[in-house]
């Protein structure tokens, strides 16, 4: 049996909020925070991103270092042979939309990584005090009045200096937030104004409902923020585990898997204990399609959370594909490094300690760009 990584999260828990008696973040994170941390390190897509990250790093110092490309070889060739075997144009278009969804996809991982950064080489709390509590704390906000850029005439037609003096508000207004570090997230909006004032309301009402996801009291709302879901810790924790496990198989044998993950308890009792034949064929079915399913919300959760929602069990229209293989070289790897003196407590406190006193109050550590 393998050492899970899955295994060192108790102990990793604990050392974080034994550090925070110490010295307290400006957050105190949720579960939901743990896991968004631990499914960007498995994430293909945030994996890729730092490579090319790396990538352009290491091209400043050697010009013929090739940049990744993002749409991966294997995948081009894929739909490439797919539209040499039937050039229609229904494959024509369905290889245009993958390229337009992939790219959008990578555009928003790259959002996230510029966030976040390194997953690998810190451990979590050191990576929560460094990066992690600077995007999801609520931030102290400044509070303005809306602001109304123009107001459209009913039955008169704007002059060409209007129009001017319209676009020049708009300009200065736009300069002013994008140049204010903690600029509340705005939207605008033009309003049709011909209905009466509740038709009216309901109408923004009916938008902001759709398009704002705003924050839950009892989560963050900081730059970044946990997506409003029923969805518990236990799922989450589940399916994280089930694939750990199954990246140390060669091919999956799912009973196997549900047997030492030991998830879904009833299903496994009920399999073991029944002497029926068919209800025991029944339990097995149920155990291995289970066991399926987990494995394939790790890796949605997974891309969606490298995409900066989480947790989002939303199937997205373009993820990276997994490689089993590279994944467990990963789990592997940051197995060892959890029992490295790097990831242990002391030095977590001596990394805190030497930035409270080198730093000034304001600036104690790593304030990320502000995702736009």
């Amino acid at each position: 049996m393998n050492n899970l990584y899955f295994d060192t999260f108790k102990s990793e828990e604990k050392d974080f909020y034994d550090a925070c008696k110490v010295f307290k973040p400006e957050l105190i994170p949720s579960w939901h925070h743990f896991w968004f941390y631990r499914y960007l390190q498995i994430s293909p897509s945030y994996l890729f991103i730092h490579n090319r990250h790396l990538a352009f790093l290491a091209q400043k110092k050697n010009p013929k270092i090739k940049i990744p490309e993002y749409n991966p070889k294997l995948e081009r060739q894929k739909l490439d042979e797919i539209y040499k075997k039937d050039k229609t144009l229904e494959n024509a278009k369905a290889i245009l939309q993958h390229k337009l969804n992939s790219s959008a996809h990578y555009k928003n991982v790259s959002r996230t990584y510029d966030a976040f950064g390194d997953v690998w080489n810190l451990s979590f709390a050191m990576w929560w005090y460094k990066r992690g509590q600077h995007q999801f704390k609520p931030n102290v906000l400044p509070t303005p009045e809306i602001t109304e850029y123009y107001k459209l005439p009913f039955n008169k037609q704007l002059w060409k200096y209007e129009f001017e003096e319209i676009q020049e508000k708009i300009d200065d207004h736009y300069l002013h937030m994008i140049t204010q570090p903690l600029y509340p997230t705005v939207v605008n909006l033009c309003i049709p104004m011909r209905d009466t004032k509740r038709k009216t309301m309901k109408l923004i009402s009916k938008y902001l409902d759709k398009n704002i996801n705003f924050s839950v009291p009892e989560l963050s709302a900081g730059f970044y923020s946990i997506n409003k879901c029923k969805m518990r810790e236990g799922r989450v924790r589940d399916c994280y585990k089930v694939l750990e496990l199954r990246t140390y198989q060669d091919k999956p044998v799912l009973l196997d898997l549900a047997k030492k993950a030991n998830v879904i308890k009833t299903t496994l009792a009920g399999y073991e204990e029944h002497t029926d034949p068919d209800l025991k064929s029944s339990s097995l079915n149920s155990l291995r399609a289970g066991t399926r399913r987990q494995i394939a919300s790790a890796l949605i959760l997974a891309e969606n959370a490298a995409a900066g929602q989480f947790p989002n069990l939303k199937k997205p229209d373009y993820s990276q594909a997994a490689d089993f293989s590279q994944l467990k070289n990963l789990f592997e790897g940051l197995s060892k490094k959890r029992k490295s003196t790097k990831f242990n407590y002391s030095s977590l406190l001596s990394y805190i300690d030497k930035k409270s006193k080198t730093q000034t109050a304001e600036d104690k550590f790593f304030h990320p760009k502000r995702r736009r």
